[in-house]
C-alpha cells in the first residue's frame, strides 16, 4: 500500500473494517493531492523556534527515504494525535522463526542434514579431520548467523553461519563454516539443506541481498536497474525507448495480473490494492467531491456489497483514482508483485491494508530509531514505480540532451525548469512527477523548479547545492502555513508583523532590498534573492508524525534554535563588523575559511575561548604530540572518524563540518549507511557529544567511531 509520500494506511487490530475480508496478502496504494518535494535550509536562520501542524494544500509532499534502503522511521516521527506511542507492523524475521518454537522442525531438519553427511564420511572430508561424534544435535551444532539471498521471485538462498563442535581421536576440536539451504513458500514454507561448506563468500557475488525480513536489499540507483530489467524481462524492452509503449496496464498484463477498476467503500484513502491470492472487498460510492462553489460534497453508500476478488489482480480505487491517473499506482503494485512476494508470504499477512496488519505500540523517546519494514517495502515500490515509468537511462539522456540545447538562462533554477517543463512535455508527464524523477535520479537543481503553491506556479530558484543534503529541510512554505504558525507561535508572529521576514513567491525572506522588493501588495524577490535562496530564505525543519499505522505525513515545522546558537557562535566577531548581517557574515566567514586542514582547526581553536591541543587530544584519546602530528600528516587526518570527532568537540553547525571536511579532502556519501548516520550526526546531532554519537551509531547498525 501506498501513497504519495510513502504512506501505507490505518486500521485497528481489534476493528477490523468489513471491506477486507479475505485472509490473503494484498498490497494497496494510496494517493495524495501535494506532489512536490523537500528543500534544504537558507544560509542561516533567525533566533527563534516554532513548529506546527501541517495542513493539506502543502506546496511539498515528502518523500521520507530518498535512498530507499532504510526501514527507520524519519526523525522526529511522533503520533499525529499527540499521543506518546507510535504504532508500527510486527514483522518478524525468518531467522527469529527458524530459531522459534514454530521453527523447530526446521532445525530438526538441519541437524538431519548434518547427520547424514556425518554418517556417510562427507562430513569429514568437509572438516578435513576424522570426525567421531555418533550424533550431532543442537549441542553440538551452534547456528550463529542467517544471511539471505535472492534466488526468484518465490524462493531463496540462507547461508547459516554454524560452529560445530566435533569430536576426535584427540579430543574435542572446533570447526566454523556454512551451512548452505533453499528456501521457498509453495503451499507452505520449505527449506533444504543443500551443502555445507568452508565459506560461500566467493560464490555470492551477483546474488541481490535479503534483508531477514526477506526484503531485497537495495540502493536507489539499484531499483532503477532493477526496474528496468522487468520491462526486458516480460518482453517490452521497447518501452525502454519509447515512452508511448511504457503502458501500465501492458506490464501487468504480461506479469500474468489483470487490472479492475472498482469503488472500493470505506477504502481510508486507499487507491489500489493487490491481491496475492483470491479475496473480497465491499464496493461502493465513497468519495469526496466539490459542488459548483467548491464547497465539498461526500458521496457515500450506507453500505457496500462484497465482491470476489481473483488471485494476481489490482484494483483501481475508482472513488479517488482517475483512468487518466491510473499509471502510477499500476506501477507501484506491478514492483510489489515482482520484488516482494516472499517478505508477505513470511509475514502471513491477512491484507497489507494495514487494519489486518499485526501490530504494536513503541513509546516515543528521544533519537528513537524505530524500524517499519513496510515503511521501507513502500520506498522501495516507490523508487520503482517512477523508475518504471521514467526508466533511467532514457530519462538521463532527456535531460542530458536538453541541458546542452539550452544556452541562455538566469541561472540554474531557471535553466532546470526549462529542462524539466520540456522533458515533462516528451514524456506527458505531470510536473511534480517529473520534478521528483530528477531529483531521484541526482539532479538536485530540480529541488527549485516545476512548484505550484494555492494551484499557481512560482518562479523557478536556485540556490549552493552543498546547502540541500536532508530531505527534511525546507525553504518553501504556503500562505496557509504562514497564516498556522502565526497562530501558534508567537515569536514567529513578532518577526511576520515588524516585517523583519515578508512572505514572497513561497518563501519568508529577509526584508532586504538585497534580497525582496515590493511591489504593492505583494513581495517578489530581486535577481539576487531568487537565484540565492540558501541565503535570504528561513529554514524550516520538517518533521513527520503518524497520522496512522504506517502512515508518516508532514505534521511538524520548526526553527532549529541549537543550530542557529551554534551557527551565530562562529559568525559572531565578523557581526561585530559595520554593515554586517548574518548573511554577510557567513559568506565573509567561508572566504575567509583557511585552505589548508591545520590552519582550519587552529581557526576553530582561536573561536573557541579555552581550546588547546592538550583539550582537544584529550577528548580524542590521544596524547598531545600524537594529536599534533595528525593535524599536519594527511595520512592520519584524512580518516572520516577523526574528523567527526573534531567536528563534535566544536559542536559545528553543519555547514562548517562540510568546510572542515573540505579541508581534510574527505567525503561522505549518502548513500552509504555509515556515511548517511554521520551526515545526520553532524546536520542535527553536533552538539549531542561523543557519547550520543556513539549510541546513535549503534542504533544504526554500523561501526562505531574508530581512530
Amino acid at each position: 500500500m501506498y501513497n504519495q509520500t510513502n504512506q501505507p494506511m490505518n486500521g485497528t487490530e481489534n476493528n477490523m473494517n468489513p471491506a477486507y475480508q479475505s485472509m490473503q496478502p494484498v498490497f494497496s496504494y494510496c494517493e495524495n493531492s501535494s506532489g512536490a518535494l523537500p528543500f534544504m535550509d537558507p544560509a542561516t536562520a533567525p533566533d527563534i523556534s516554532f513548529m506546527t501542524v501541517g495542513d493539506e494544500d502543502s506546496a511539498y509532499a515528502l518523500q521520507p527515504d530518498p535512498s530507499c534502503k532504510s526501514a527507520t522511521l524519519p526523525h522526529g516521527v511522533v503520533n499525529v494525535e499527540g499521543s506518546r506511542f507510535i504504532e508500527v507492523p510486527d514483522f518478524d524475521s525468518m531467522t527469529k522463526y527458524m530459531m522459534s518454537v514454530d521453527g523447530l522442525n526446521k532445525r530438526t531438519e538441519l541437524y538431519g542434514f548434518l547427520n547424514k553427511l556425518l554418517h556417510t564420511g562427507q562430513l569429514s572430508e568437509i572438516v578435513g579431520f576424522q570426525v567421531q561424534n555418533q550424533n550431532i544435535c543442537g549441542n553440538d551444532c551452534i547456528l550463529e548467523r542467517f544471511n539471505y539471498w535472492e534466488l526468484c521471485r518465490d524462493a531463496f538462498i540462507v547461508d547459516i553461519a554454524v560452529k560445530l563442535k566435533l569430536k576426535t581421536r584427540s579430543g574435542e576440536q572446533k570447526w566454523s563454516g556454512v551451512l548452505v539451504c533453499w528456501g521457498g513458500f509453495n503451499e507452505k514454507f520449505d527449506l533444504i539443506p543443500e551443502e555445507l561448506v568452508e565459506s560461500t563468500i566467493d560464490d555470492r557475488r551477483g546474488f541481490v541481498p535479503l534483508d531477514s525480513h526477506l526484503i531485497q536489499v537495495y540502493r536507489a540507483y539499484e531499483v532503477d536497474i532493477e526496474a528496468e530489467r522487468l520491462w526486458e524481462k516480460y518482453g517490452l524492452a521497447e518501452a525502454l525507448k519509447d515512452p508511448s509503449k511504457r503502458k501500465a496496464r501492458k506490464l501487468a498484463e504480461r506479469m500474468g495480473l489483470t487490472v479492475l477498476r472498482l469503488p472500493i467503500y470505506e477504502h481510508k484513502g486507499l487507491s489500489s490494492i493487490l491481491f496475492f491470492e483470491a479475496g473480497t472487498i465491499l464496493v461502493g460510492a465513497d468519495r469526496i467531491e466539490k459542488d459548483e462553489n467548491g464547497n465539498t460534497i461526500i458521496i457515500k453508500d450506507d453500505h457496500g456489497e462484497p465482491m470476489e476478488i481473483p488471485a494476481n489482480t489490482i484494483v483501481i480505487n475508482e472513488n479517488r483514482i482517475e483512468e487518466q491517473y491510473e499509471d502510477f499506482p499500476i506501477f507501484h503494485e506491478c514492483f510489489h508483485y515482482e520484488k516482494h512476494f516472499l517478505a508477505f508470504r513470511l509475514q502471513k499477512l491477512t491484507s497489507s491494508d494495514t487494519r489486518f496488519i499485526k501490530k504494536r505500540q513503541v513509546p516515543i523517546v528521544p533519537g528513537m530509531n524505530q524500524k517499519d519494514y513496510l515503511f521501507l517495502m513502500e520506498n522501495y515500490a516507490n523508487r520503482g514505480a517512477y523508475a518504471l515509468w521514467m526508466p533511467a537511462s532514457d530519462t538521463r539522456r532527456r535531460i542530458t540532451e536538453r541541458v546542452s540545447q539550452i544556452s541562455t538562462y538566469k541561472h540554474k533554477g531557471e535553466l532546470y525548469e526549462l529542462v524539466g517543463a520540456s522533458v515533462a512535455c516528451q514524456l506527458s508527464m505531470p510536473h511534480f512527477r517529473m520534478r521528483a524523477r530528477m531529483i531521484q535520479l541526482g539532479y538536485l537543481e530540480a529541488k527549485g523548479i516545476l512548484h505550484y503553491v494555492e494551484r499557481k506556479r512560482i518562479r523557478p530558484f536556485a540556490f549552493d547545492p552543498d546547502s540541500l543534503r536532508a530531505e527534511e529541510l525546507t525553504f518553501l512554505i504556503t500562505p496557509a502555513k504562514i497564516k498556522n504558525l502565526c497562530k501558534e507561535c508567537e515569536e514567529f508572529r513578532a518577526v511576520v508583523n515588524n516585517k523583519r521576514y515578508v512572505y514572497a513567491e513561497g518563501h519568508m525572506v529577509f526584508n532586504s532590498p538585497m534580497f525582496v522588493q515590493q511591489y504593492g501588495e505583494i513581495y517578489k524577490l530581486t535577481d539576487f534573492g531568487i537565484a540565492n535562496v540558501d541565503v535570504c530564505c528561513l529554514r524550516f525543519v520538517r518533521i513527520y508524525v503518524q497520522k496512522n499505522l504506517g502512515e508518516y505525513v508532514l505534521g511538524r515545522m520548526y526553527m532549529d534554535a541549537e543550530y542557529v546558537e551554534r551557527t551565530l557562535f562562529y559568525l559572531n566577531d565578523m557581526l561585530k563588523q559595520p554593515d554586517m548581517n548574518n548573511f554577510r557574515a557567513k559568506k565573509a566567514y567561508k572566504d575567509a575559511f583557511p585552505v589548508t586542514f591545520k590552519e582550519a582547526v587552529d581557526m576553530l581553536k582561536s573561536q573557541n575561548a579555552g581550546t588547546t591541543y592538550a583539550k582537544m587530544a584529550e577528548y580524542l584519546h590521544m596524547d598531545d604530540s600524537t594529536f599534533q602530528r595528525a593535524l599536519n600528516d594527511p595520512r592520519k587526518y584524512k580518516n572520516e572518524d577523526f574528523l567527526m570527532a573534531l567536528c563534535l568537540y566544536f559542536k559545528l553547525p553543519d555547514w562548517i563540518s562540510e568546510l572542515l571536511f573540505k579541508r581534510a579532502h574527505v567525503m561522505l556519501d549518502p548513500d552509504d549507511e555509515r556515511h548517511a548516520a554521520m551526515l545526520e550526526i553532524l546536520r542535527a546531532r553536533s552538539c549531542d557529544g561523543m557519547d550520543a554519537a556513539q549510541e546513535f551509531l549503534r542504533e544504526c547498525g554500523v561501526d562505531l567511531l574508530n581512530w
